[in-house]
């Protein structure tokens, strides 16, 4: 089974699987081309097990994806992505996914796992919002943190801070109500807010969705 002619939107993908004197045209509302491969070996598994490649293909198109995978939360002129990339490393990887498909302003709202709100993980922010326009540190939540550890975790703007060394537009918006009116008042058709971390954002992507739905 292999997979082959990529070609990747804002409305997911489209590729071929070709096994032996067969190709399937495939098309998955996931994003990200390295979706191809996921489905790919999705594709093979069912076959072999013997279901029909009609069948197995419909399903494919009907599938919308795993909850906050680069899941879409709202799809209309300002496109709303929720991800649980909570540390430097998986940002650039789904920073690097939305710029290749989205080509208007990117606005990242990012809240960081504990290990990535301790000192040490300040190098791995390095150029990992380099392909966002926008970085806002929201509020952290509040997490239990051992009592014993000599290491006290960044607060939202020590973060803020830290992030800035290599991506200046990066601000610190303690407030949820004036976070979600300036997504709303910097972002036109086109452009995409992408809420990048490991918690629920206090409903910040709900009321979001609401607004623009109006």
């Amino acid at each position: 089974y292999v997979y082959k002619d990529i070609i990747q939107n804002e409305n997911g993908l489209e590729f071929k699987i070709k096994h032996k004197d067969n190709t399937y045209d495939i098309k998955s509302q996931l994003l990200g081309s390295f979706q191809a491969e996921n489905i790919t070996g999705a594709f093979a598994m069912a076959h072999n097990i013997g279901l029909s490649p009609e069948k197995i293909i419909s399903s494919i198109e009907k599938f919308k994806g795993m909850k906050r995978r680069l899941e879409k939360r709202y799809d209309g002129d300002i496109k709303v992505i929720d991800d649980i990339a909570h540390s430097g490393e998986k940002a650039i990887s789904v920073l690097n996914c939305l710029r290749s498909i989205y080509k208007g302003k990117i606005i990242t709202v990012f809240e960081p796992n504990i290990g990535g709100r301790e000192i040490d993980a300040s190098g791995s922010y390095k150029n990992a919002f380099i392909d966002s326009d926008i970085v806002i540190i929201p509020r952290l939540s509040k997490l239990k943190i051992n009592e014993n550890e000599d290491k006290k975790p960044m607060d939202g703007k020590e973060l803020a801070n830290v992030i800035s060394n290599t991506h200046k537009n990066t601000l610190y918006i303690e407030d949820d109500e004036e976070l979600i009116n300036f997504l709303l008042s910097n972002t036109k058709k086109g452009d995409t807010i992408a809420f990048l971390g490991s918690h629920g954002f206090r409903g910040m992507i709900e009321e979001t969705v609401k607004r623009l739905s109006k």
